[in-house]
């Protein structure tokens, strides 16, 4: 559950909340945590995000920053555990 914050709340911190819920790992470069430093996400409510879901959603707010998850290893059952954070090359 990620509460709605006034003034937004840090990516880095909705980054930590989806980890932490999912049991992953989320990685990035220097110039990645840089901008993750600067975000914050706006909410018009509090966000209760299911658990197989957790992933879906934050690919799609990521995305509005132009930042994407790669995975990067799984763990014995097949499942993500680990994901690089990059941002995305802008085409135009």
């Amino acid at each position: 559950m990620i509460h709605a914050r006034a003034d937004g709340v840090p990516l880095a911190e909705v980054l930590d909340t989806v980890a932490a819920a999912l049991g992953c790992e989320i990685v990035m470069n220097d110039a990645s945590a840089d901008a993750v430093r600067e975000l914050r996400v706006e909410f018009i409510a509090t966000q209760h995000i299911p658990a197989d879901r957790g992933f879906d959603w934050l690919q799609a707010v990521l995305s509005y920053y132009s930042l994407v998850l790669i995975p990067l290893g799984d763990d014995e059952n097949g499942a993500w555990r680990r994901w690089h954070l990059v941002q995305r090359a802008d085409p135009l």
